[in-house]
């Protein structure tokens, strides 16, 4: 007899763990950091520098810091094509925050 995943994992874990498990697998293969976002859309840093006015250089250093500003974040995702969106975050409540 064949059976689904989704069976099997019904079978060995509640609802809440399951949507736990796939909440956790979700945020690991999403969580990436710039330098490897940037690689993902395919671009080099020179590329991205030069779409953001920029020497190399100053991308490299963006890539290499572990915090920088909000404004910065913006540009850097928004030259690759992208949008930020942010949320904070209780618990199990999640909510999108506007105006930033």
């Amino acid at each position: 007899m064949t059976r689904t995943l989704e069976e099997l994992d019904r079978e060995h874990f509640t609802d809440d763990e399951l949507r736990e498990i796939r909440q956790e697998a979700l945020a690991a293969v999403m969580e990436l950091n710039l330098k490897a976002l940037r690689k993902e859309i395919g671009l080099t840093q020179q590329e991205l520098a030069d779409r953001l006015e920029m020497a190399q250089a100053q991308v490299s250093h963006i890539e290499n810091r572990d915090d920088f500003l909000l404004s910065t974040l913006r540009r850097y995702v928004e030259a690759l094509g992208g949008d930020i969106e942010m949320f904070a975050t209780f618990g199990e409540k999640r909510i999108k925050l506007s105006g930033i």
